[in-house]
């Protein structure tokens, strides 16, 4: 959506959000950090406008629904040539 992302550093979301960069990352279990990150965005819209345009940018070149289905393909791909007498799949 173009919206810049606060998120709690937890497996997962370190994947997907880098720091400064396309979102900004906060402790978990702190709700502080969570109101000051927040306030920041708010504060300084050049700055959410900024990281909410590189995490679109991001979803849409990482995480598309045509890069997740080939990336899922690649791995039954693997899966099925690994397990194949020859190391070889035709399908």
């Amino acid at each position: 959506a173009g919206l810049p992302v606060v998120a709690t550093v937890v497996d997962g979301n370190t994947d997907i959000v880098r720091q400064g960069m396309d979102g900004l990352l906060v402790p978990p279990d702190d709700p502080g950090a969570l109101a000051n990150a927040l306030l920041r965005l708010l504060r300084e819209p050049s700055l959410a406008a900024q990281l909410g345009g590189e995490a679109r940018r991001r979803a849409a070149l990482c995480y598309s629904a045509d890069v997740m289905l080939d990336r899922t393909v690649e791995i039954y791909r693997q899966v099925l040539c690994a397990g194949a007498p020859d190391g070889s799949w035709k399908g």
